[in-house]
């Protein structure tokens, strides 16, 4: 899931990754792909539906998904954030 895009190349995007059960948070910077904050663990199936919340304020990323009270990442990026 992408957002915060500047342009095609310049964006956050939180991916959650069946093969090895990972969530992840990306920057996009110039096209090249870093990945910023901890994997965190949370089984994931095939052909499942979820639901996911991205709420960022400022420069903190919070993902949530499904019905998650607390964020499964809470980042904030101190460097050169994308604030809109």
């Amino acid at each position: 899931l992408g957002f915060r895009m500047q342009d095609i190349n310049n964006y956050y995007f939180f991916q959650l990754r069946q093969p090895d059960n990972q969530l992840r948070l990306f920057k996009f910077t110039g096209g090249v792909a870093t990945q910023i904050g901890s994997s965190v663990s949370k089984t994931l199936s095939l052909n499942t539906w979820y639901n996911v919340k991205i709420v960022a304020t400022g420069n903190n990323i919070k993902c949530y998904v499904d019905d998650m009270t607390t964020p499964a990442i809470d980042y904030t990026d101190a460097s050169s954030p994308y604030t809109s």
